[in-house]
């Protein structure tokens, strides 16, 4: 097998394979390292992170690139895409299933 070593510590992580350091960074936010674990699945390494707050983070190490956090719990607005007729249609397809009538959930959407 490989030879892994990952050092998890409540504000930095350091991953080493086969004596090459492969991911070493202080992290975004600190996590409970003692509750903080590793696993090898098939041939992936699986990390697994005990956050001290609750929250999203926008990058692990903070080398890495931030991504956008601010739409993450934002509700996806299925139909947004669509154009008016397309509306319409969807509707009248999801009132059908309900068992609704021609237009008896449009307030829904």
């Amino acid at each position: 097998g490989r030879n892994i070593h990952v050092g998890i510590k409540s504000s930095a992580l350091q991953v080493v394979v086969a004596g090459e350091v492969v991911l070493e960074g202080q992290l975004e936010h600190k996590v409970i390292a003692d509750e903080c674990g590793w696993q090898l699945d098939g041939a992936e390494l699986v990390i697994t992170l005990n956050k001290e707050k609750e929250g999203w983070w926008s990058r692990i190490v903070m080398q890495d690139e931030p991504v956008d956090t601010s739409k993450f719990d934002d509700v996806p607005f299925m139909l947004g895409d669509m154009e008016d007729y397309q509306h319409e249609d969807m509707r009248d397809r999801v009132s059908r299933m309900l068992g609704t009538g021609s237009h008896g959930s449009a307030s829904v959407f």
